[in-house]
């Protein structure tokens, strides 16, 4: 399959009416920090804060920094589908920030609990996928089995957690489409 029919698939499975919902094993960025007011510089500063600070534990990270309206720069990033948004804004004077998943509610929290956060939401949609690819290919195997065929599925139960996440929507495609 090539790449342009892969993203195609995601995006028809992983939208809603604001846009695109990337999974984060596909996603272009993870986290899209954006500051309120780019001519305030305590927020520009704990905006780049932020944005290093993901970087540097390998979450990939977009720092919003037009010169736009914040309802601008949210709607452009639900739209482009940046999974998980931190928008710095005048509760910094409070030590605090909004975070918000692109499928759901924003929070409040301590401007110290963002990469904790940020992590956790990461952690829980690939725990997520991966039990959901440890149960399908379980489930395929066992039906395999009962029909007297020999599993050639019966090596991802012995693989990392990372090459279920890679491997999973190949193989939920080739299973939907070949129903």
């Amino acid at each position: 399959i090539g790449v342009t029919r892969t993203m195609a698939s995601i995006i028809e499975q992983h939208h809603d009416e604001n846009g695109i919902i990337w999974p984060l094993s596909v996603a272009p960025y993870h986290v899209s920090v954006i500051p309120v007011n780019i001519k305030d510089e305590a927020q520009m500063k704990i905006a780049n804060k932020l944005y290093d600070e993901l970087r540097k534990i390998g979450v990939d990270a977009i720092l919003d920094d037009r010169n736009e309206r914040p309802g601008v720069k949210f709607k452009d990033s639900e739209l482009i589908g940046i999974p998980m948004r931190v928008t710095v804004g005048k509760k910094i004077t409070d030590g605090e920030v909004e975070f918000k998943l692109r499928d759901g509610e924003m929070e409040v929290i301590k401007i110290e609990d963002v990469l904790e956060k940020v992590k956790s939401a990461r952690d829980d949609e690939f725990d997520e996928h991966n039990q959901e690819a440890t149960d399908t290919f379980k489930f395929y195997n066992s039906v395999i089995e009962k029909m007297g065929i020999s599993s050639h599925c019966k090596w991802f139960e012995k693989t990392d957690k990372r090459v279920f996440r890679e491997s999973y929507t190949v193989f939920w495609w080739w299973t939907e489409y070949n129903r």
